[in-house]
């Protein structure tokens, strides 16, 4: 998808499920755990050097339904307007308590850069982006997938954007 603006959403209008699990992975601290933190921290720098990573617990949902719409909400805690951020699938198991960024067969997570499933220039604050992630949910649902949850990865300016985790009460 071309990189735009995404909606901005009022949180306190929002609602669904929190993620199961949520968190990010971070380079320069390759095997610090960040499962508890209050943020999901995105920094393009060179190799996108923090990643954040969220995953849905859907087993309540039959196998074969039709998903008619599935968005991600992420708060936005500040902003960036020259940076992309892509959303990736993710391709093996993980946990917020011990995922890292050496915990996985490729260093920095395992995930598919082919296809991104959302992309979004995060210049808006103290807003929920809305990202459509219908088509990813379907294969999740009815199989074709595996749910390990998606990645989000940074590119462009060296910036650090971070949005509001599940931990975060406040937001």
């Amino acid at each position: 998808p071309t990189p735009g603006v995404p909606v901005c959403v009022d949180p306190l209008t929002i609602t669904g499920r929190m993620p199961s699990d949520d968190t990010y992975i971070d380079a320069a601290k390759p095997t610090t755990v960040y499962g508890t933190n209050h943020r999901i921290s995105v920094q393009a720098d060179a190799g996108a050097t923090q990643r954040g990573l969220l995953r849905f617990d859907l087993s309540d949902i039959p196998a074969g339904a039709i998903i008619t719409g599935a968005d991600l909400y992420l708060y936005g805690t500040n902003q960036s307007t020259n940076q992309v951020i892509y959303v990736y699938r993710v391709t093996a198991p993980w946990s917020e308590t011990t995922a890292t960024w050496q915990t996985w067969t490729t260093p920095g997570g395992d995930f598919d850069g082919s296809v991104a499933y959302a992309s979004f220039i995060p210049d808006q604050t103290n807003c929920s982006a809305t990202l459509d992630l219908t088509n990813l949910v379907q294969q999740w649902v009815n199989g074709s997938q595996p749910n390990h949850g998606v990645l989000l990865y940074g590119t462009g300016a060296n910036r650090l954007f971070t949005f509001a985790s599940k931990e975060n009460t406040a937001n």
